[in-house]
């Protein structure tokens, strides 16, 4: 039969078919369809009425051609196109349903259905802002539709674009009876946030509505201890592996949470479960020690490496005897130390770090002055044996750990030696080698003198630091000078007011971490500077990797760890003359700049909340004179023991205060040694309190009768600190820098009755100015003078920016 054939009946028997579908006789619908088919083999009223039909029936794969042709005959039609796209819907093939709704939308675009698919088309191809661009502009449509917030929301978290996403899940909060599962994904949205608060909230409210499951249980444990609500926490992974006992995640939480709680054996046994039922998990443990080394705790992070040598083969396992080996000498137990690093080499790894590592091994507490003297005779001998064996066959030991992993000699320094010697021999060591294996940038600094002159700063301690407290004043006083252009290069990544306040004094201030050590080698060397300043090397291995290299025509390193670098490319130690001996010049490497001490009025010390505050208010014992020793406890030298326990027997109501260091328990070792030194008596007057805040501590520091500083290492921060609050400071002067920088601030300042000239002095002036109200008056009296804005004093800053000058123009 022709299509030309009479209209009327075509439409007639139309009216038949749809009338049998709407009656749900599909199959008598689909007969009449195809005889009619048979008879119009190219109608598109028929050909998408029977792909209408088809679809319906789930048989997409005979729909989608039949609609695909009705729409080419009538592209007009936008009810073809979005029954088209549907069909190609069914079938996945997203590209081709995208283009039927797009034209179905363009035809109709009240068809709010046609973009809704068109947009989860694009999603479905991650054409992820094409999608986001159609569901923006049916909230324009739709405000407040709870389908369209979420769509949106869910994209933009797909594009990771939380702080976008934030205001649509905020607006769907408002809403009324929100399904629970949708809660529970906008709780989960606030985790990735890291807006725990709001996340617990949310999931704590879709729980009740949901079934309960282990992994759900868990995940709620996770935000829970994100809020140090463990015990919560434990309960909820308690659940999870009621549910699921062989939930690897939830023993692998379970572990964290009891770390947290300092049940280490515990935590490590839930450890060992998550190992036993997921071998994965195994590489994971270095990071979580790495984390608890980070929080100087550093009793779990060897529990956790020692887990990792029962697990560990091969590379793990010496990582492993590496990291235990380190986390165990920095909570002062070196034998045991030297136990892990020597497995390593009696299993004949090649790992240089691994053998430097036990030849640099230290304790951080001395049981007492001979054990501080055979530990160091050990190094001296140990030291340039194992450098001499790493260069003879170079070709036989490798460099496969980070960079970042080599061991340091930080504790050296608090020895009260001098290290000269040691750390040249170790600075031309790494220098060569790393040269060698290509690891150092092949750099050519210009020596032509920019103007204005380039000097940049190198630090890990650009936030508030003891490093940034002493030295921001020097950098902000470099910045005020029109005739130098200063920047800062920002070796760590903490930020905080201090980071904020640098931003703010510098002309450049670049942020280094996380990247290569090669990497920000290129990039200080591209910045061209005239000067690099270091504010300290040796407290980490960042600058010191730096300092390796020749990045400027002129290098130099400040006081931050006043002990020399030992490296080659550093040209200049600059320090003070009140800090340095007669003969410092031969206790450093580098060429040796003295300056006059710096302006005392220029450092920034905290509010002081403490006016009326007592020592009851603080749990100090008010019937007590404290003589405050408020140092780092590796700072403690065996020598200073006779001296506390000459302070304790001259003055009967004593009491010698300490500060816990972080979250470790060197306080225990330490109170071992003075048991001994002291004697069980007076360890009853020794007091060790907890590491406190900055704020915190000067409270504390304004109560004590006397601030102490021990020998051999002084104190910088804490004097000046000592000066703000009032609280008198006794010093004495040993032979290097680090033991007199002390000397150098109070002097300054015309404190100079409060240096004592004799080591066995000491005590017996620390006990006549604790009881001495007018020797305090007179302490309080001088600091108000020294940093009173109209006292003349010699500005140091400006005599170092002076030398700094006359030095680059003098560069061949």
């Amino acid at each position: 039969m022709s299509e030309t054939a009479d209209p009327s009946a075509l439409h007639t028997q139309l009216a038949q078919v749809h009338q049998a579908w709407q009656n749900q006789q599909i199959d008598q619908a689909l007969q009449q369809l195809e005889t009619l088919r048979q008879n119009f083999p190219d109608h598109p009223e028929i050909l998408h009425f029977l792909g209408v039909v088809y679809y319906s029936q789930g048989n997409a794969q005979a729909a989608e051609p039949l609609l695909a042709r009705a729409c080419q005959s009538c592209p007009d039609y936008d009810d073809y196109f979005f029954n088209w796209g549907n069909s190609c819907w069914a079938l996945q093939q997203w590209e081709k349903a995208g283009k039927a709704f797009a034209r179905a939308c363009s035809l109709n675009p009240a068809l709010t259905e046609a973009w809704v698919k068109q947009a989860q088309c694009h999603e479905q191809l991650k054409n992820w802002q094409a999608a986001a661009q159609i569901w923006s502009l049916l909230l324009d449509r739709y405000p407040e539709a709870p389908d369209l917030l979420l769509s949106l929301a869910r994209n933009l978290q797909q594009q990771n674009q939380l702080e976008a996403a934030l205001p649509l899940y905020l607006r769907l909060l408002k809403q009324e009876q929100i399904p629970a599962q949708i809660l529970q994904e906008i709780g989960w949205f606030f985790f990735a946030l890291r807006d725990f608060e709001q996340a617990l909230q949310c999931l704590n409210q879709a729980q009740p509505h949901l079934p309960i499951s282990a992994e759900s249980q868990n995940g709620l444990a996770s935000v829970q201890f994100q809020l140090k609500h463990y015990a919560d926490a434990l309960q909820s992974i308690a659940s999870a592996l009621e549910l699921a006992p062989n939930l690897a995640e939830a023993w692998w939480n379970k572990g964290q949470i009891l770390l947290e709680l300092a049940e280490t054996e515990a935590a490590c046994q839930a450890l060992r479960e998550c190992l036993k039922r997921d071998p994965s998990y195994q590489s994971l443990l270095l990071p979580l020690a790495q984390e608890q080394l980070d929080r100087f705790r550093d009793t779990q992070a060897e529990a956790i490496l020692s887990l990792q040598t029962e697990f560990g083969l091969g590379s793990d396992l010496e990582q492993a005897h590496y990291g235990a080996g380190l986390a165990a000498q920095r909570n002062n137990q070196p034998e045991l130390a030297l136990e892990h690093f020597e497995k390593n080499l009696k299993n004949g790894t090649q790992e240089i770090a691994y053998h430097l590592a036990q030849a640099l091994c230290l304790p951080v507490i001395y049981t007492d002055l001979a054990h501080l003297q055979s530990w160091r005779a050990r190094l001296e001998d140990t030291l340039p044996a194992c450098l001499e064996r790493l260069q003879a066959k170079p070709q036989e030991y490798q460099l496969n750990l980070p960079l970042q992993q080599i061991p340091m000699l930080f504790h050296l320094a608090y020895q009260g030696f001098n290290d000269r010697q040691i750390h040249s021999l170790l600075g031309d060591f790494w220098q060569s080698r790393l040269r060698q294996d290509g690891l150092l940038i092949q750099a050519k600094p210009s020596k032509k003198v920019h103007s204005p002159l380039r000097v940049g700063f190198v630090s890990s301690f650009f936030y508030a630091h003891a490093v940034s407290h002493i030295y921001e004043p020097l950098i902000r006083s470099f910045s005020r000078d029109p005739e130098l252009q200063v920047a800062c290069f920002a070796l760590g990544s903490q930020s905080d007011e201090m980071s904020e306040r640098l931003k703010q004094t510098v002309h450049q201030f670049v942020s280094l971490a996380g990247l290569n050590p090669l990497r920000q080698a290129e990039i200080v060397a591209k910045a061209e500077l005239d000067v690099l300043i270091y504010t300290d090397i040796g407290m980490e291995t960042a600058s010191y990797l730096l300092g390796l290299q020749r990045l400027a025509p002129m290098q130099c390193v400040l006081g931050g760890h006043p002990v020399t670098t030992g490296l080659p490319e550093i040209d200049w130690a600059l320090s003070t003359h009140g800090s340095e001996p007669a003969d410092a010049e031969h206790h450093y490497r580098e060429k040796l700049h003295l300056r006059n001490s710096s302006l005392v009025n220029q450092y920034q010390a905290p509010p002081l909340n403490a006016k009326g505050v007592t020592k009851a208010d603080l749990g100090l014992p008010h019937n007590r004179r404290i003589y405050l020793c408020p140092m780092t406890l590796y700072k403690i030298h065996p020598e200073f023991d006779s001296t506390l326990a000459e302070i304790l027997e001259r003055d009967a109501q004593a009491e010698l205060c300490f500060f816990e260091y972080r979250q470790t328990q060197l306080h225990t070792h330490l109170l071992s040694r003075f048991e001994r030194s002291l004697g069980p008596k007076a360890l009853k007057r020794v007091r060790f309190l907890p590491w406190v805040t900055r704020s915190e501590f000067c409270q504390i520091l304004s109560v004590a009768d006397l601030c102490l500083d021990p020998f051999h290492f002084s104190a910088g921060n804490t004097t000046y600190l000592s000066m703000h609050t009032g609280t008198p400071f006794l010093t004495w002067p040993s032979g290097f820098k680090r033991g007199r920088v002390a000397t150098g601030i109070l002097r300054q300042a015309g404190l100079d009755a409060f240096v004592v000239e004799n080591q066995a002095d000491f005590a017996h002036r620390a006990v006549e100015i604790a009881h001495s109200d007018s020797l305090r008056a007179e302490f309080q009296a001088q600091v108000e003078a020294s940093i009173n804005p109209e006292t003349p004093q010699t500005n140091g800053y400006q005599e170092l920016i002076t030398f700094l000058k006359s030095q680059t123009n003098s560069l061949p």
